[in-house]
């Protein structure tokens, strides 16, 4: 089962065949050979926060995800991420849909090992501590879940090193995924969504909110 994990700087298993992305370099643009996407949440200021304005060239470059989640982008660096704004987007001289699109291309390269862990309905996915939640990106591997699990895929990812996936044709499904969306985090700052996504029409939806 799980016959699609791969290791880092391997190609893709089965991933559908994409033109890739001619990007222009400015003096000092970013390297986007190291760019990856990187889930984060919507954070939302405690009403006491002192509001701070950022200018917009200064800002992250977001794109929506699902529920409370976003996309970001960042170059992966061999001890940080070091994520892009609006002024590296012009520096690179490249949009955001193709900057997206290059995000998701570069992806399966700069993964770590991906490993499944668990059996029905319980499974865990883990991807070297940083990757985890971006996972729910990559389309070619939800694609071969798909193919190996019963109904529809949920998934759950309350941190961004914690990924956890079941799937509807299973008993108690639910029930584990609304276990772990609770689970208690040492490390709260990665903390991402207790929302339970499902696999619909090749996207990640909200399926159920955990309280």
């Amino acid at each position: 089962m799980f016959g699609f994990l791969k290791r880092r700087n391997e190609k893709p298993v089965s991933a559908p065949p994409q033109e890739p992305v001619k990007v222009v370099r400015a003096a000092e643009a970013p390297d986007l050979s190291l760019l990856v996407p990187v889930i984060k949440v919507v954070e939302l200021d405690a009403p006491s926060a002192k509001v701070i304005e950022v200018p917009h060239g200064e800002s992250p470059v977001v794109r929506p995800f699902a529920a409370d989640l976003v996309v970001m982008y960042a170059l992966d660096l061999p001890t940080h991420f070091q994520f892009l704004s609006y002024r590296d987007l012009q520096a690179a001289d490249i949009s955001e849909d193709d900057l997206h699109r290059l995000a998701l291309q570069n992806l399966p390269t700069r993964l770590p090992e991906v490993k499944v862990h668990g059996q029905a309905p319980r499974y865990m996915v883990t991807a070297g501590g940083n990757f985890e939640a971006t996972l729910l990106l990559l389309d070619s591997m939800w694609e071969q879940f798909a193919e190996q699990m019963p109904g529809e895929l949920w998934a759950v990812a309350p941190a961004r090193d914690l990924l956890y996936v079941s799937a509807s044709g299973w008993e108690g499904a639910l029930t584990f995924l609304r276990e772990m969306a609770n689970i208690d985090l040492p490390e709260k700052r990665y903390a991402l969504s207790t929302c339970i996504f499902a696999r619909r029409g090749g996207k990640w939806q909200p399926h159920a909110l955990v309280a």
